[in-house]
């Protein structure tokens, strides 16, 4: 009996040591590694204002400002571009409200207007022009914020778009060899598309160092509305004119490509963006030229703007008027 219960302890000691010495040797295993791990940003409850202004020019593919006049008894021809577009100021107003794990709700107002005119003299030409241009974009989206590693940031969004394009252009032609062969032709052409669709965009930033960050961004929508089109034209005492209504659909596109600094300021972020911007309604403008006022019939021309913006943003953290 006491040689069966020494038996019995021994091996509860061996057993015992062997458990010890195999929990010593144990390590829990490591953590699986993700490379290129998507994350969001921390819960956050903040809003933004910021302004960005531009420094913008007007571009069509076809530009309203041509007309051919054949002079009455002769064979000669003027077929003139009347008017360059200039670049001109514009801006866009912004306000955001943050919450969650990088959502957020944005809503934006873009707005254009320039007109410019010019007179010329081409062999025995005397020519006078005017154009004026006008854009209207408001935007509101919701957005989600995600981070791709340390540095790739990107946010996606969606939401809805109102957009505005008119135009109007006038030329004045005189003959200046023998004004009684024809009498001075004057032409005026209007265009305006207002329309509401969706719209869905990304922005990305690359962190460089100290607070700068590469920048890009883009969105692409549609917009639903009508085109009006009017065009009157003059020569002598004879006027005639056409008036043209349609429903369409246009494709939108709005980039950008600049550079970010970001800084702490009180109460939040303050954010300074430059870059080069561009902005494009396709298909939005109808205009009728003088030969195709009889057949009724209108071109197409796409409108865009591009140039140079500076913005401000700044971000203001609620998380402390949470309740």
């Amino acid at each position: 009996m006491e040689l069966s219960l020494r038996k019995t302890t021994l091996a509860l000691v061996a057993l015992g040591l062997s458990g010890i010495a195999s929990a010593a040797s144990y390590a829990p295993p490591a953590p699986a590694c993700t490379p290129g791990a998507v994350t969001v940003p921390c819960e956050r409850t903040a809003f933004d204002l910021g302004f960005t202004a531009y420094w913008l020019e007007p571009v069509t593919d076809n530009s309203f400002m041509y007309e051919t006049v054949t002079v009455v008894g002769d064979t000669t021809t003027f077929n003139q571009h009347v008017v360059d577009e200039d670049y001109d100021f514009g801006f866009t107003l912004e306000g955001s409200y943050h919450w969650g794990t990088g959502n957020d709700f944005t809503l934006s107002w873009t707005r254009f207007d320039n007109d410019n005119d010019s007179a010329l003299i081409d062999g025995n030409f005397a020519v006078r022009g005017a154009e004026d241009y006008q854009f209207d974009q408001v935007i509101g989206v919701i957005g989600q914020h995600a981070d791709f590693g340390d540095r790739y940031n990107v946010r996606f969004n969606a939401g809805l778009q109102y957009v505005r394009v008119d135009t109007a252009q006038g030329v004045r032609i005189h003959d200046t060899r023998n004004p009684a062969v024809v009498a001075d032709f004057t032409n005026i052409e209007g265009s305006n598309f207002s329309g509401v669709g969706p719209i869905a965009g990304i922005d990305t930033s690359w962190d460089v160092m100290d607070g700068f960050a590469l920048t890009g961004s883009a969105a692409a929508g549609l917009a639903v509305g009508d085109i009006d089109s009017t065009t009157v034209a003059w020569l002598g005492n004879a006027v005639i004119g056409s008036v043209m209504s349609e429903r369409t659909i246009v494709p939108t596109a709005n980039m950008k490509l600049g550079v970010r600094y970001t800084t702490e300021v009180a109460g939040g972020d303050l954010n300074i963006d430059a870059g080069w911007a561009f902005m494009g309604v396709f298909h939005s403008v109808r205009y009728i030229n003088a030969a195709g006022i009889a057949a009724g019939t209108a071109n197409t021309s796409n409108f865009g703007l591009q140039g140079p913006y500076l913005g401000v943003k700044w971000i203001g953290d609620l998380g402390g008027l949470a309740v």
